[in-house]
């Protein structure tokens, strides 16, 4: 059963930090994205600019919520998982310290890192998602911005119109 709980952990732990590692790709794209803005911002974009802008920010917007669920996902497993480790520690403690359950509890326990590294790890990826909800507050202000320029080239073409 120990067995079996430490190879779960650490497929979670290896599932969470590719995910972990993919967001932090991802983000070098926002910073990519708000170059191409601010380049759309002093040329006054074409309306097929500004949607192409936009395609590109609904994928990014789009892996960027799967990317968010994953990291939820993995931090609910993760929360559970400890959960469970520090019930289990509860019921071999009741067993008493000289258990021969409770030796190999207790290196089982070493080669998890303890309970302070997991919750290291759980701290990181709460850290990260943060970070991932700051940057998707970037990307709403991108959009309004990418209307503002839409509504704007709209009325200058309107106005060209009549002229």
């Amino acid at each position: 059963m120990l067995e079996e709980l430490k190879e779960e952990i650490d497929k979670k732990f290896r599932i969470a930090d590719k995910t972990i590692q993919g967001n932090s790709i991802r983000l070098d794209n926002f910073e990519q994205i708000a170059e191409e803005m601010r380049r759309l911002k002093r040329k006054e974009p074409t309306m097929l600019e500004l949607q192409k802008f936009e395609e590109k920010w609904k994928q990014n917007n789009e892996d960027i919520i799967t990317k968010l669920k994953l990291l939820e996902n993995a931090l609910h497993n993760r929360t559970e998982r400890i959960l469970r480790l520090e019930s289990f520690n509860a019921d071999i403690n009741n067993f008493g310290e000289n258990s021969k359950r409770l030796r190999q509890f207790e290196k089982e326990w070493r080669l998890l890192g303890g309970i302070e590294e997991l919750n290291k790890k759980l701290k990181n990826i709460e850290l990260n998602t943060k970070t991932i909800n700051l940057h998707e507050k970037e990307i709403q202000k991108f959009k309004l911005d990418i209307i503002r320029l839409s509504n704007e080239n709209n009325t200058r073409i309107a106005d060209f119109i009549c002229v």
